[in-house]
């Protein structure tokens, strides 16, 4: 590894475990990464019940400042509001504000309260405030200085994450322990004083400070976090007596740091103490100093190994060494000891070396042969990961065991003789190994764990040991050249993806005895023919045989109960499959695009059909359903050849209708019309009944032809996406228009999905009055209720209290409505005529506007006319309606309000 990974659990830093991760990115990308993680640290819960302080802009409860909805800039907080305390997010994400000045009396200051406040320059804060809580000025970019009162005694967790203009901070004495990420990416902090009382700095508390020259701890330091000084500016450093324990990557990137000052109190240095700290050229390891970890050193400008004191360990090889000799007072090569080493041709390695530790020769490019002493019984994770020119490794006799990404990445590697005694080999142990030829498996070996082979594009030949009970996820997967090779009876599990992309099988068995394979075992696998499952498989995992182009055959397991999602997805040349007859299931996609497949039959026991589950199979032209299947995925049938619709059994459900009707009369049997049953459809026409209730996603999806159809009222549910018509020629195809009952469902969804919606309507035969006076209005009936054009209502009600223009802005397909102002005509209102018989409506969607508010009321379009809902109109307008079912009268009174 090249650094560390942050992994959280929960909201605060306190739950920030820095583990190293060996072959993968480096230190520098995981900071920005962690950067990027640490941005959203805290975002903790939400707020209280709040209410408003009178005319102060300010949110306040119970003593507690919990919101600001003033106009930013610079604000004062008011003092007798009685606050003492600004709450948990009181100003987050405010991007308005300046500055704050916080009033005497309050105490503390919650949790990310001022986080991501992008403009605020400064704060002042009050004597007698004691707490500042965890990222309370996270993200405060423009925040010059900050003066943290005496007062203060604890300082949460990354308060002040990413100030990148923060250049200079006071902490107070009483103040004992600087907690995590307190100054995580500051950038532009350029000077600091630890108070004499301080025990401890946090983990992250000063990294990536890269304008931070120096910082002097006092001797009452005993402890110092992870990356607690990664990437400062430092020249040296004092560690003071007393502190036990150099943390993980505590000085890593700090490019400048030449000198260090180790004190005896030291026992251990963590791993990538001093990671690219290239300007470090001499260090003095007190006696006390009895462990390091791995790749300490690694990318320092230090000219000479190290060792330990007794000389018994190799902690340190310069990078530019082109070969070197271990001397033979060595007994361990540390972790990470010849890391980096981007000149090492050649290594010799003396019998007395009895441990190698991990990443021992990691990235050591030009490294070509290498002997391991017969002493060594274990090879440790990333040992010689990502050594490209690597073609020769004798390996002891007595080596048990092989760590994970040991030889990962050894593209030079041909052939490796692996001794008997071998028992365990780790994750990725040979993944990348892409000129490696043949390999056989010591038969101690229980487990190959995943990757293993991953990407072992040359591997022709590989002998799996008798006793071999797992393959893990992806063991072989790109193994591109590996042929049909035959698994030891032994083996119960493979793992998903296990054998994706190996393009040379041609005829896989999968032996008796095997109980579980994962996802994907045989994606991609694009030359098998022919593949036989045991019946001993218990679990079998989705997509299993997805994207096999050449598979022409695969005996499934008699006990089979589930054929999951994806089995044969993409399978072009299989052109039948028998399905056990204690196939109760079958998953999403489990046959899609399988254009070859021509006989199948469903089991009678089947129950559920998934989701696409025979999509475009256009040779499949016969499938009886049984009468148990109660539930038919959407667009199951879509795409096959099938010649007449399927219903089920008791046809309440329409499941499929073939490509080629141009017309279809739904029977009167069906509820529901099933997803994606006419999907594709050449339909024109399609007659919906009465019986009908729901419609299904994707059902009359890709119609083109179909530019209307009438929904019964019946109709209460109609699914996602059910006309959509797709584009054409870079633009949308014109979906549908809807016919149905006014008010009904039917308009709803059209409306909701920007649907046309068509409706009969009935010229209305009723006598209106206006203020007790006869007026003759051209009107229609919708549903029971009453339309009227706007013009018609604001020449009628013009010279009331209740008079209002009309304006309709063309451009904008927009009408205002004008209150307390005379009607202007335009020509042709309140015509005489009213009109017969029953006409077209269309719902009409056009923007309303009262005074420069929108309202909604309900509206049809006949003949280029808009006509609105009487009650509605009244209702924004606030006039008075009623209606005399005896005298067959409505009556408009503009000096009463409007009555529900």
């Amino acid at each position: 590894m090249s650094g560390f990974i942050g992994t959280f659990s929960g909201n605060t830093t306190s739950n920030l475990i820095l583990r190293p991760e060996r072959g993968g990115i480096g230190l520098k990308q995981l900071k920005k990464l962690m950067g990027a993680v640490l941005g959203a640290l805290f975002l903790l819960s939400v707020l209280p019940d709040t209410s408003l302080a009178a005319n102060t802009g300010f949110t306040v409860e119970h003593g507690v400042l919990t919101a600001c909805t003033g106009a930013g800039g610079d604000v004062v907080i008011p003092g007798d509001l009685g606050i003492t305390a600004i709450g948990d997010r009181a100003f987050y994400f405010n991007d308005t504000v300046s500055s704050v000045e916080i009033p005497d009396g309050v105490v503390s200051i919650g949790a990310s309260a001022f986080e991501h406040c992008g403009k605020l320059a400064s704060v002042t804060l009050p004597d007698g405030l004691q707490s500042i809580g965890a990222a309370a000025f996270s993200g405060c970019a423009a925040l010059r200085a900050v003066e943290i009162p005496e007062s203060v005694t604890r300082l949460g967790e990354g308060a002040f994450i990413k100030c990148a203009a923060l250049s200079s901070v006071n902490l107070p004495r009483a103040v004992t322990a600087i907690p995590e990420y307190l100054f995580f990416n500051c950038e532009s902090l350029a000077s600091i004083v630890i108070p004499a009382g301080v025990t401890s700095i946090g983990e992250g508390a000063f990294s990536n400070c890269t304008g931070l020259p120096a910082v002097s701890l006092p001797d009452s330091v005993t402890a110092i976090g992870a990356m607690a000084f990664s990437g400062c500016a430092f020249t040296s450093f004092t560690i003071p007596e007393g502190v036990t324990a150099i943390s993980d990557g505590t000085f890593s990137y700090c490019e400048n740091l030449s000198s260090v000052d180790i004190p005896g109190s030291v026992v251990s240095i963590g791993s990538y103490a001093f990671f690219d700290s290239g300007s470090l050229e001499a260090v003095d390891l007190p006696d006390s100093v009895v462990s390091l970890g791995v790749s300490v050193f690694t990318g320092t400008g230090i000219p000479a190994p190290l060792y330990s004191r007794d000389q018994r360990t190799l902690y340190y090889v310069p990078a530019s060494v082109p070969s070197f000799q271990v001397p033979d007072t060595v007994t361990a090569i540390g972790g990470g000891a010849f890391r980096n080493c981007d000149q090492l041709s050649a290594v010799a390695i003396p019998d007395t070396v009895m441990s190698i530790g991990s990443d021992a020769f990691n990235s050591c490019p030009l490294l070509n042969n290498v002997v391991i002493p017969k002493g060594v019984a274990a090879l440790a994770d990333y040992t010689f990961y990502n050594c490209a020119a690597l073609s020769s490794v004798t390996l002891p006799d007595n080596l048990a065991s092989i760590g994970a990404a040991a030889f990962s990445g050894c593209a030079s590697l041909v052939a490796l003789d692996l001794p008997g005694g071998v028992t365990a080999i780790g994750d990725g142990a040979f993944s990348g190994c892409t000129r490696l030829s043949s390999v056989a498996i010591p038969k101690g070996v229980a487990a190959l764990g995943d990757d293993t082979f991953h990407d072992c594009q040359s591997l022709v030949g590989v002998a799996l040991p008798d006793g071999l009970k797992t393959i893990g996820d992806n063991a072989f997967s790109g193994c591109t050249g590996l042929p049909d090779f035959a698994l030891p009876r032994s083996v119960t599990a493979i793992g998903s993806h296990a054998f994706e992309n190996c393009v040379s099988f041609l005829n896989f068995t999968v032996p008796e005895g095997v109980t579980s394979i994962g996802d994907g075992a045989f994606y991609n696998c694009g030359n098998l023919v022919s593949v036989t499952l045991p019946d001993s498989l218990a679990a079998m995992g989705g997509s299993l045989f997805q994207d096999c182009k050449s598979l022409q055959t695969a005996t499934l397991p008699k006990s089979l109960t589930e054929l999951p999602a994806g089995s044969f997805d993409g399978c072009v040349s299989l052109t039948s499959a028998a399905l056990p007859s204690g196939v109760t299931a079958i998953g999403d996609r489990a046959f899609n695009n399988c254009e070859k497949l021509s006989a199948l039959t469903l089991p009678a026991g089947l129950k559920t059909l998934g989701i696409m589950a025979f999509y475009n199979c256009g040779k499949l032209t016969s499938l009886p359903l049984p009468a148990g299947l109660s539930l038919v995925g959407t667009a199951a049938f879509t795409g096959t050849g099938i010649p007449t619709p399927l219903l089920s059994a008791d046809k309440t459900a329409l499941y499929y209708v073939p490509a080629s009707y141009t017309g279809y009369a739904v029977p009167d049997t069906v509820k529901v019309i099933g997803g994606g049953a006419l999907m594709g459809a050449a339909v024109t026409s399609v007659t919906i009944p009465g019986s009908v209730t729901a419609i299904g996603d994707w059902a009359f999806q890709y119609c083109e032809g179909l530019r209307e159809l009438a929904i019964p009222a019946s109709v209460t549910s109609i699914g996602s996406a059910a006309f959509y018509m797709g584009h054409l020629n870079g633009g949308p195809v014109p979906m549908p228009a809807l016919r149905g009952d006014a008010g009904s469902y039917a308009e709803t969804y059209a409306k909701a999905n920007n649907l046309t919606f068509k409706t009969t309507a009935a010229p209305v035969a009723c006598a209106v009055t206006v203020n007790g006076a006869p007026v003759t209005f051209e009107a229609y009936n919708f549903g029971g209720r009453t339309y009227y054009k706007l013009r018609d209502l604001a020449m009628a009600l013009t010279g009331t209290g209740k008079q209002f223009d009309v304006i309709w802005d063309g451009a904008g397909k927009t009408i205002s409505l004008v209150s307390k102002t005379p009607y202007t005509p335009v020509g042709g209102e309140l015509p005489a005529f009213c009109g017969t018989g029953g006409v077209d409506a269309v719902s009409s969607n056009f923007p309303v506007y009262l005074d420069g508010s929108q309202i909604a009321p309900a509206a049809y379009t006949i003949g280029g006319s808009n006509y609105f809902n009487l009650r509605d109109v009244a209702a924004a307008l606030d006039f008075g309606v009623a209606w005399d079912p005896a005298a067959n009268t409505i009556s408009i009174d503009t000096a009463t309000g409007y009555q529900p």
